[in-house]
């Protein structure tokens, strides 16, 4: 797996933050029908018919989240995690966007663990990934956005820069059909322990992955 590190200011901030990554390999499709048909049932059963708009603040990964974002000096009202943008956005009916199997799976692992969830084209990334606090002035080119203002907030970035946060992510590493090794990291600003098992369900159910490795980065 690919070198991965915290770095000292951003435990300063929050020292309980780790980072569960898995790694693996697959074959990326455009849409897999099993998976949406398991997407759908998950958001009609556990999200829309059991969470209101005033309860999404309340969980307590993405009330976390929400905390470390206030100590960088950002307003989370602002600055939504990606997980409750998820939220909101089903929770107003608006459902998910189908982009292809490993984003989908990146969104349905998200919502279900309630972290913030990124999945990246590890061949498109340097030897080293860090996941530190954006310098300032810094931004990267959004997928399907413009250049996003990512100063004060944490993001991952290898030699080149930044390339992705727990808000969005840029074009550089995004997830396309030609991709073939992936790695997906799961942010935890909280206390508790990264709990592997529905993530690793997921991949194996839907993304046919091999080589699949796990490991959780902390300070």
């Amino acid at each position: 797996m690919k070198s991965i590190t915290i770095s000292k200011d951003l435990l300063e901030v929050c020292p309980c933050l780790k980072l569960g990554c898995i790694s693996f390999s697959t074959k990326v499709v455009k849409k897999n029908d099993n998976l949406w048909s398991f997407i759908d049932s998950y958001i009609e059963d556990e999200i829309f018919n059991k969470i209101s708009s005033d309860m999404i603040v309340k969980e307590k990964h993405i009330f976390d989240s929400r905390e470390v974002f206030k100590r960088l000096g950002k307003d989370p009202n602002r600055h939504r995690i990606s997980t409750e943008a998820l939220l909101r956005r089903i929770v107003k009916g608006k459902g998910l966007y189908q982009i292809n199997n490993i984003v989908d799976i990146n969104n349905i692992i998200s919502l279900k663990t309630m972290y913030s969830v990124g999945s990246y084209d590890v061949d498109k990334l340097g030897n080293d990934v860090v996941f530190r606090i954006g310098h300032p002035g810094e931004k990267f080119k959004g997928i399907g956005k413009e250049f996003i203002d990512v100063e004060n907030t944490p993001v991952f970035a290898d030699e080149e820069g930044a390339y992705g946060s727990p808000l969005s992510d840029s074009e550089k590493a995004m997830i396309r059909l030609e991709s073939t090794n992936i790695l997906t990291i799961l942010i935890s600003f909280s206390d508790d322990e990264i709990d592997f098992t529905d993530s690793l369900e997921i991949i194996k159910n839907y993304a046919d992955a091999e080589s699949i490795e796990t490991k959780v980065v902390r300070g």
